[in-house]
């Protein structure tokens, strides 16, 4: 019997990889293309194994012999038990603590940025309601204070004061202009 090592109904993905595209659902076929073809291998090698090299026999005689001498085989299943049963408690315990670890790494970790996420947008939040307040405490301090020391009145004589400054220069050089024009009067005539 040949193994083949491809399955009848999967799709060859000619040079591509999970890192080769960045669709999830052309990776997720492509995983479970990979899958499909493992699983094909598996089925493929053990049958050959079980029918070809003699498997079925093998547990045949290993069944006929347990019948045989029940004690030893007893004893040999509970010393297999006591030698396996650590390694698979470990085992397990390392695959529990692992898919713990890594749900609880999600949970926590997504947990953690959403409570460090609100924890910014409060801050920023009491930030600007607390620069609202001290502006609004800042504008009413500024017209209460201008109120009370008739800041607008002073600046309105200022104002007064110096458009009054630059209104005689005005009257000046445009009664310049007409004793310039007057002179002009006065040679052309002359």
């Amino acid at each position: 019997m040949e193994i083949n090592s491809k399955p009848e109904n999967s799709k060859t993905h000619k040079g591509q990889s999970f890192f080769d595209n960045d669709d999830p659902d052309d990776l997720f076929q492509i995983l479970m293309d990979a899958l499909k073809t493992l699983w094909s291998n598996i089925r493929r090698l053990s049958t050959y194994a079980l029918n070809e090299l003699g498997g079925y026999q093998t547990i045949d005689k290993a069944i006929k012999w347990c019948a045989n001498n029940p004690h030893l085989a007893l004893i040999l299943f509970a010393g297999g038990l006591v030698t396996v049963g650590p390694v698979l408690v470990v085992l397990g315990f390392g695959l529990m603590f692992a898919i713990i670890t890594f749900v609880g790494f999600l949970l926590l970790e997504g947990t953690l940025l959403t409570f460090i996420s609100m924890l910014l947008f409060i801050c920023f939040g009491l930030l600007s309601m607390v620069a609202v307040f001290f502006v609004t405490i800042g504008v009413a301090a500024y017209f209460g204070f201008t109120q009370f020391t008739d800041l607008y009145g002073s600046l309105e004589r200022y104002k007064n004061i110096f458009v009054s400054f630059l209104q005689p220069q005005k009257e000046s050089t445009s009664q310049r202009n007409v004793s310039q024009t007057n002179k002009i009067d006065v040679v052309a005539s002359g």
